[in-house]
């Protein structure tokens, strides 16, 4: 692009500019073709940093993956919360009854109200059972009868209690897979994917930041490249200008030495601009929240790019690296966990109802017997005593009550449409989570693959850079000490020059290739974690 435009600027002015080059004075470098460099600023904080510093620095920070390790706290908390379904549930009750009955004019003794009185307490306890579904409850209730204004019944108050332990155990519809026991285990299923998805989100943050560590040294490297292109340009037309000065160069070659540096000052801008922009990635991806609107902040990678190694690489074998490594295999598995589950409740639930239930109680009783007042015996019984603690020791003689009951309910919804259409869909779900699973494993294997092309190519692209960038050089050199002998111009040293720029570019951007091929085949495997020697329990934990 800039070749063409360079060529094109020179056909254009060359005709003018040769009829009236002779007439016009020797033309000087403006400050605005051939600006300083800008001075460091001080208020400029310089933070050397290596690959491995960036990764550490980047899990304490990075912001994104603050965000998702709250997504596997909350799903433990989900799973353990599910247990409470089998937490035993306690009732307290508690009745105050006062009832008048109307006056009896047919009475032995007269006209005469009578009241009664009542005070009822109950506590109960009852709790599931995991897994079977059963329920168990325990109840104890405690009954104060007092009844006054009766001239047969003392005024005395009649203490009850009774004591019952009761339980109910399906038979059929909500054996196992009852609805509280498919949400443990729903849940922990869920938990598990959680994590794995964390370990994902790992992987991706750890890829992102290595990408945008080795981004960053090449774009530092490419504004180098364009400085020093900035240079030569620079030093080219102050040399033609001198040539000019004494007659040797034309005005032409002088315009031609200028659109030079003017189009590699353009380069330098763009290229400084990627540059700040691959600083803001990684400052935001390391550093996080540190990253302000005013922030004053500039990394300087400490490692070297052409640092290398070659890989000898096994496609198949990473291909099953990756099939036994990758989270989201993972994570597919325990959806698919989930569906099994949803799909064994929802046959569960198709079922009918079959619950057997039992019972056993026991009461007791303590209080004044039944006298008619003003004969002085006993009428209908005796006095017993009078406290509720004593009625509790009829449970254990004679004197007590017993109940027992045994029994079974059954049910079924007349069509059940609803159940029968939850198997469907279950099954369904069930058939699109294995799917899912096949689509995964193959685009894993076709990740794989291009990754090892990928490396592949890299390394051998750097060889072929490193070879064009030497002959580029070479014929720049050469076509520099032709110009010092007169038998070249600057346009064609400027298109040289230019190659080599475009050359060293290529160098840059195969090193780049080369590291990112790296990561990206390491992320296909799952193994950029295991490389890194990270361990996922203590990059999850809370900052």
């Amino acid at each position: 692009m800039i070749r063409t435009s360079l060529a094109l600027l020179a056909s254009l002015v060359s005709l003018p500019l040769a009829a009236w080059a002779q007439a016009q004075p020797a033309p000087q470098p403006s400050a605005a073709s051939a600006p300083a460099p800008k001075a460091a600023d001080p208020s400029v904080e310089k933070i050397p940093l290596r690959l491995t510093q960036a990764v550490s620095r980047g899990i304490e920070n990075n912001l994104q993956l603050e965000v998702e390790r709250y997504d596997p706290l909350i799903a433990f908390e989900d799973q353990q919360g599910a247990w409470g379904s089998f937490d035993p549930k306690s009732q307290l009750d508690w009745d105050y009854l006062s009832q008048t009955d109307p006056v009896s004019s047919n009475s032995l003794f007269g006209d005469q109200r009578s009241r009664h009185k009542e005070n009822k307490a109950g506590l109960g306890i009852e709790a599931m059972l995991p897994y079977v579904g059963a329920t168990l409850g325990v109840d104890l209730n405690i009954n104060e009868t007092r009844d006054i204004g009766n001239r047969f019944v003392s005024q005395r108050p009649v203490y009850d209690s009774g004591f019952t332990v009761r339980g109910s155990l399906p038979l059929l519809k909500g054996l196992i897979w009852n609805e509280p026991w498919t949400r443990v285990k729903t849940s922990a299923a869920a938990y598990d994917g959680s994590r794995e998805n964390f370990r994902a989100d790992l992987m991706n943050v750890v890829q992102f930041i290595e990408t945008a560590y080795w981004d960053l040294v090449a774009q530092s490297q490419a504004v180098r490249v364009a400085r020093k292109s900035l240079e030569t340009a620079r030093s080219l037309l102050d040399q033609t200008h001198t040539q000019y000065e004494v007659g040797v160069k034309s005005k032409v070659e002088v315009v031609e030495a200028e659109a030079g540096v003017a189009g590699r000052e353009f380069d330098l801008i763009r290229a400084v601009n990627r540059h700040q922009k691959a600083q803001d990635d990684l400052i935001d991806a390391v550093f996080g929240a540190r990253l302000t609107a005013g922030s004053r902040i500039s990394i300087e990678p400490a490692d070297d790019p052409e640092n290398y190694v070659s890989y000898d690489i096994n496609t198949e074998e990473a291909a099953k690296q990756a099939l036994a490594k990758r989270p989201e295999l993972a994570e597919a598995q325990a959806a698919i966990e989930q569906q099994q589950l949803q799909l064994k409740f929802a046959k569960n639930q198709r079922l009918p109802q079959l619950d057997l239930r039992a019972s056993y109680g026991a009461s007791g009783r303590r209080g004044e017997g039944v006298y008619a007042e003003g004969f002085g015996s006993p009428f209908l019984g005796e006095t017993t005593g009078d406290n509720v603690g004593e009625t509790f020791n009829d449970y254990w003689t004679n004197r007590g009550g017993e109940d027992l009951l045994v029994g079974a309910v059954f049910s079924i919804p007349l069509g059940n449409i609803s159940a029968r259409h939850n198997v469907s869909k279950s099954a369904l779900a069930l058939r699109k989570a294995k799917s899912q699973l096949t689509q995964l494993r193959q685009n894993i294997i076709l990740q794989v693959r291009e990754a090892s092309r990928n490396l592949t190519s890299a390394q051998e692209g750097i060889e072929a850079a490193e070879r064009r960038r030497i002959a580029a050089a070479e014929q720049l050199r050469a076509e520099q000490v032709r110009l010092e002998y007169g038998e070249s111009t600057p346009f064609k040293v400027l298109e040289k020059e230019q190659d080599l720029v475009e050359a060293e570019n290529e160098k840059i951007a195969a090193l780049f290739q080369y590291r990112k091929s790296e990561i990206d085949l390491h992320r296909a495997q799952g193994t950029i974690l295991e490389a890194r020697k990270i361990v996922v329990d203590q990059a999850a934990a809370l900052r």
